[in-house]
């Protein structure tokens, strides 16, 4: 079974999903751009019974987390391409979606 691990910066919330991601995409939407301050975000998705948190959380944003292994990251997808800014030059050899992907 797989596993994927991280926390928050701070070091008092830790994050762990087990088994297989049901998606993992590199989103450019506007949205995703304003909570990060970047130009895309890598999004990984695990049902829910497969995730858990330990310490005491208030919110979780993708801006205050990160993963104990960064290379786990391994797209299926990028979505939102339309509004992927023209100084972000990060490209995968994915599917590329103008809007929402699948």
């Amino acid at each position: 079974m797989k596993r994927l691990a991280g926390g928050c910066l701070c070091g008092r919330v830790r994050y762990e999903a087990r088994g297989e991601a049901l998606f993992g995409v590199v989103c450019h939407c506007r949205d995703c751009q304003r909570a990060s301050g970047a130009g895309h975000v890598p999004v990984i998705g695990f049902r829910k019974s497969n995730f858990s948190i330990t310490g005491q959380t208030r919110s979780v944003q993708a801006a205050d987390v990160e993963r104990d292994d960064p290379t786990e990251f391994k797209p299926d997808y990028v979505q939102f391409t339309r509004d992927r800014r023209d100084w972000d030059g990060l490209r995968f050899d994915v599917p590329q979606h103008h809007t929402a992907g699948q």
